[in-house]
């Protein structure tokens, strides 16, 4: 089986253009620094630190929220005792 020249040229056209494509691909994943261009693991890597952050932020608030909640609770329980001396 030999490759006439046509069939040579479009064999390596298409290889060409499948490079081409796989280079496209690794750029969308790792981006490309040369234009600026964020890729999808930065994406994921800052997405992921944000969650994070997010999470402790929560958990801040709920905390405070519980600490007010007890307080509140107890000033009310107890309130009267402290209060009317």
């Amino acid at each position: 089986m030999s490759l006439t020249s046509k069939e040579y040229k479009e064999l390596k056209s298409e290889i060409e253009e499948i490079k081409s494509s796989i280079e496209e691909i690794k750029k969308a994943i790792v981006g490309n620094p040369t234009f600026g261009q964020e890729g999808l693991v930065d994406m994921v890597k800052r997405h992921e630190y944000y969650i994070e952050r997010d999470k402790r932020f929560k958990q801040k608030i709920i905390g405070g929220f519980v600490v007010l909640g007890t307080a509140w609770t107890a000033i009310l329980k107890w309130g009267h005792l402290i209060f009317q001396g």
